[in-house]
């Protein structure tokens, strides 16, 4: 700045990595084993991989959803569902996809987030809101699922359905 004639003015902090969890030294060898396992093998993952469901829950409240009984939700302006993944290999993951969908009869509702990146045995959080109008009175299905890792073999437990009818107040 002084070069350039600024005085007077304090510069902010400079940020390049605006996520700390990435520069862990945890995180740093498991992007090096991923790094490793790549090039050793023409590209094919090695070790295991894989993700899968926790649970899904509706807030407010913190309702978690069953997918085997019918499950009626209360449809206020606040309505989120937080689904929670896990990383159940022996693998770091990144960018995977968790879409929810809700069906009705004027066309679905179909939201997509993406988990930057998982660590093995850890679990993460993904929240949809801002959801538009639900159908109401009516049973539907509310349907998550978690695109596969590459190297997944299990995708049983990337899928959910559960059974909704959505009520006011």
């Amino acid at each position: 700045m002084k070069r350039d004639g600024v005085s007077g003015v304090v510069a902010p902090e400079s940020r390049f990595v605006t996520n700390q969890s990435l520069i862990t030294e945890q995180s740093m060898v498991l992007v090096l084993q991923r790094l490793r396992g790549a090039s050793t093998s023409g590209g094919t993952p090695t070790g295991i991989h894989g993700t899968n469901i926790v649970e899904t829950k509706v807030q407010p409240g913190g309702q978690v959803l069953s997918q085997s009984n019918e499950n009626t939700v209360n449809a206020g302006v606040d309505l989120a569902f937080v689904v929670s993944i896990a990383d159940s290999g022996d693998s770091q993951e990144v960018g995977i996809k968790v879409t929810l969908t809700i069906q009705k009869p004027q066309g679905a509702i179909v939201r997509t987030q993406t988990v930057d990146l998982i660590n093995p045995g850890q679990t993460k959080t993904v929240t949809f809101k801002d959801l538009g109008q639900v159908p109401f009175a009516q049973r539907t299905t509310v349907n998550i699922d978690v695109a596969p890792v590459p190297g997944e073999h299990n995708t049983a437990n990337n899928k959910g359905s559960y059974p909704v009818i959505f009520s006011l107040g």
